[in-house]
């Protein structure tokens, strides 16, 4: 396959998955930048831990064992791969009254698993605009073999 040929195959996934994410309702946009030079396995292993303490502190001490539809959703878009790896989120809670306690302990917790990084969070008021950031750079080589959705990190029960 030509490099052209592959730049439009990737534009046309890019496309078929905004059409795809328009079903989910997130109700926040977030770009978690780790501020150092690491790979993809590491910044999966430091989103795992994210959503995890995340969970422990929407859920209580239980967390692990909730319903994947309890815990907290998101999918994940690399951006910049090549210098300055981060990630914009898409993020989804499943109840309302969760958001307060998301929009107070969000930001720390991801302080504390990446010293150093920061953690910006936006309510989403236009899902499209909101689709449309988070994968502006989904047809870039490497971008769509990296995202990230948080229920590879829950255990079936």
């Amino acid at each position: 396959m030509g490099s052209q040929e592959s730049f439009h195959n990737r534009l046309l996934m890019k496309h078929e998955l905004r059409s795809y994410l328009a079903s989910f309702d997130f109700e926040y946009a977030l770009t978690a930048a780790l501020n150092r030079d690491i790979g993809f396995d590491c910044a999966r292993g430091k989103l795992r831990d994210w959503h995890a303490y995340l969970d422990r502190e929407l859920l209580g001490p239980k967390w692990a064992s909730a319903k994947a539809g309890k815990r907290s959703f998101f999918w994940a878009f690399p951006e910049h791969i090549k210098s300055n790896l981060h990630y914009h989120l898409l993020v989804k809670l499943s109840e309302d009254g969760l958001k307060a306690i998301f929009e107070d302990v969000a930001s720390e917790i991801w302080s504390d698993v990446v010293p150093g990084g920061d953690l910006r969070i936006e309510a989403i008021w236009d899902a499209a605009g909101a689709d449309h950031y988070a994968t502006k750079a989904m047809h870039c080589p490497g971008a769509l073999e990296n995202y990230i959705v948080s229920t590879e990190f829950i255990r079936s029960h």
